[in-house]
């Protein structure tokens, strides 16, 4: 069996609706994902989203089919709640989630 074939063969895309805007999330590989599973783990404190808004450039350039090619200045330009929305998003489908626990802390969950 050819694995590079079946990993094209089966990767899924999902339809979402964003605030009245239509967005493609991508399936990104497990290496990708690995590399924003820290940023998931972060998106409740507002101070890490600044010095993270390269890495959320990167997930987003990644994650939606409607941003390819996004630029930094393009990033900067968004609203930070806006930014945090999106990202959730991109790894939830994932399979990254930020999730609360008891006591309002966010924890990331696999799947």
């Amino acid at each position: 069996m050819d694995i590079n074939k079946f990993l094209e063969n089966t990767k899924q895309d999902k339809k979402i609706d964003f605030r009245g805007q239509e967005l493609t999330l991508k399936e990104l590989s497990y290496g990708t994902v690995a590399k924003f599973s820290k940023l998931a783990k972060e998106m409740e404190d507002m101070d890490a989203m600044d010095t993270n808004r390269v890495a959320m450039g990167n997930l987003l350039n990644a994650g939606i089919e409607e941003f390819k090619g996004i630029t930094e200045k393009q990033v900067e330009n968004f609203p930070p709640v806006v930014l945090k929305e999106l990202t959730e998003e991109v790894l939830k489908f994932n399979g990254l989630q930020a999730e609360e626990d008891e006591v309002g802390n966010a924890e990331v969950s696999e799947g």
